[in-house]
């Protein structure tokens, strides 16, 4: 797995400090808070789309405390999508953008399908909908060992403006709150899924065959006291905080040298979801995003160790 540490968020007061505790931590890039978007794309998610396109799984997620940038990083500042400021489009409207024109090509035939899920204190829902079903959707397996949702909507699209649309409405029905470390604080994870499936004889890519791309935004670990959650705001945070924890607990069984050789995917939903992403069959990066100021410098350190345990997964990426 690759990864990326991005800094800062907008609003933050960045401070020079003596780092975190005289720790060394080694990545395959890093940005600093004045990195612009398509400059974070072109390194973290570009890639992935071109994967995808000769038929591999390809995963994308942004993992950080809260208010520490993912949302801004993978969708808009503040969440949404808005399409009349272009240069601050996230990763996720860049890699739909970027797709449709590898697509464009003469000679390319292709199928496009899109799923938006949500994990909120442990329960799937689906934001693909116009509204939110009252129907919970399960997690299922197939015989070749994929993991999938089962009742989950596929959408069929033929532009970016469609997926757009989609994602635009899914993040509507999103559950987000205020809180004293994010005025539009994610109590949730979003999974969004881009399906392609081309044609034999297509050009542009590799032909008959199917890839997927994952592109997950995680809610943000906080710790109760500086949240100052109360009420269903501390739930929340518990159910974000414990599958966060098992996120965690994965990817430290994941590393090669561990003794234990289960790897406890079925902890919980959002781990059981990227089975495939980690450790799997899929190309898998992972943007660490930090707030590098001086009151926030234990929540700092623990994305790093985060980020720099992933480094040691192997995936075995295969055409599907």
């Amino acid at each position: 797995m690759k990864q990326w540490k991005r800094t800062g968020a907008e609003g933050d007061q960045h401070e020079q400090w003596g780092g975190v505790g005289g720790n060394a931590f080694q990545f395959d890039g890093v940005f600093w808070c004045e990195a612009v978007q398509e400059e974070v794309f072109k390194t973290v998610c570009k890639e992935q789309v071109d994967h995808i396109l000769r038929g591999y799984n390809a995963c994308c997620f942004a993992y950080g405390q809260t208010g520490s940038g993912k949302t801004h990083s993978m969708f808009f500042p503040k969440g949404g999508v808005d399409r009349s400021d272009a240069d601050r489009q996230g990763l996720i409207p860049r890699a739909v953008d970027y797709l449709f024109s590898r697509l464009s090509q003469p000679g390319v035939e292709a199928e496009v399908n899109v799923s938006f899920l949500e994990v909120y204190c442990d329960t799937l829902r689906d934001l693909g909908k116009a509204s939110l079903p009252g129907a919970r959707r399960g997690i299922r397996e197939d015989k070749d060992g994929v993991v999938f949702v089962k009742g989950l909507a596929k959408l069929a699209v033929k532009s970016s403006a469609d997926v757009l649309n989609i994602i635009d409405r899914g993040l509507r029905l999103r559950a987000t709150e205020s809180t004293s470390m994010n005025d539009t604080s994610s109590r949730s994870h979003t999974v969004f899924t881009i399906e392609v499936s081309i044609a034999k004889g297509g050009r542009g890519g590799a032909s008959g065959v199917m890839g997927k791309l994952h592109l997950v935004d995680l809610a943000g670990s906080e710790r109760l006291k500086k949240s100052e959650s109360s009420g269903i705001r501390m739930e929340e945070a518990l159910h974000i905080n414990k599958s966060l924890t098992a996120l965690g607990k994965v990817i430290v069984s994941l590393d090669p040298t561990a003794s234990n050789g289960h790897v406890p995917y079925r902890d919980s939903k959002l781990t059981r979801l990227l089975q495939n992403a980690l450790g799997g069959d899929s190309y898998t990066s992972v943007l660490a995003t930090i707030r590098p100021t001086r009151s926030h410098a234990e929540e700092c350190l623990s994305t790093l160790q985060f980020a720099n345990r992933c480094r040691k997964v192997a995936n075995n990426p295969r055409v599907h």
